[in-house]
Parts: C-alpha cells; structure tokens; sequence
C-alpha cells in the first residue's frame, strides 16, 4: 500500500505490504534447495509470484521476470548534475521519513549545503542547484 493509505484493506488472500515510499520495488530471490540440479524448480516458483498496486487488483497487468544470473550490471551512480536531479526527483517523489529528519539535521548542521537546500525546496522545482 502506498504510504498514507487509509483506504480498506481485504488481507484475504493476499500478504499486503505496506510501503514507506513511492519509489518501492521487491526483489525476490529464488533459493535452491537439492543442489543446481533445481535451478529450473526455483526459477518457476519465482515466476509464480504476482506483485501489483492494489488498485489494479481486479486485473493486475502480468509481471515482468527479469533473471539476473550472469547479468553484467553498471551499479556506478550518475556523474555530474544527473547525480542530484535524480536525487531532487527522489526527494520531491516521496515523504519524509522521520527516521531521515535526525540524519538531514545532522548533514545540514554540519555544513552540507546541497542537503540544505534539497530540504528547503522538497515539493519545489528540480532546478533547484541553479539557483
């Protein structure tokens, strides 16, 4: 569920999450058990699980299985002013966690001033290094 949702929730037949952001993805692994001769039993217990929003319960779209087995992936962080639109967007995107609110003070206190100025301007335009 998205955060915030007050709506009504049937827990039947469903494990319902509750999620702390917008941004929120699963990644489920498949766990082999009987040595890599299963492989092919994990995979296809993976494919088996459904994840969808809530509201498209009645006819949730078909998922996506994306293996990840010998996947070359870029996992470095964008250079330059990518970095941060992405950041803003992320931060402008989601609420605020109040486990985060004791980390922002502390990196605002101590003279981070891109961390500053990402607080002052959440909710406003992504363009906010510019100014």
């Amino acid at each position: 569920m998205p955060p915030g949702y007050t709506g009504e929730i049937s827990q039947s037949g469903y494990h319902v999450v509750r999620a702390p952001l917008h941004n929120y993805n699963d990644m489920v692994c498949g766990i082999l058990t009987g040595g890599l001769e299963n492989v092919q039993e994990a995979v296809q217990t993976v494919k088996k699980l459904k994840i969808y929003p809530w509201s498209e319960r009645s006819s949730p779209k078909p998922n996506k299985f994306i293996s990840m087995s010998n996947a070359e992936i870029d996992t470095l962080p964008p250079q330059g002013m990518e970095y941060w639109s992405r950041l803003s967007a992320y931060i402008n995107n989601n609420p605020v966690q109040e486990p985060d609110l004791f980390y922002l003070g502390m990196l605002t206190s101590s003279g981070w001033s891109s961390i500053r100025l990402l607080i002052y301007v959440k909710g406003g335009p992504t363009n906010w290094i510019k100014n």
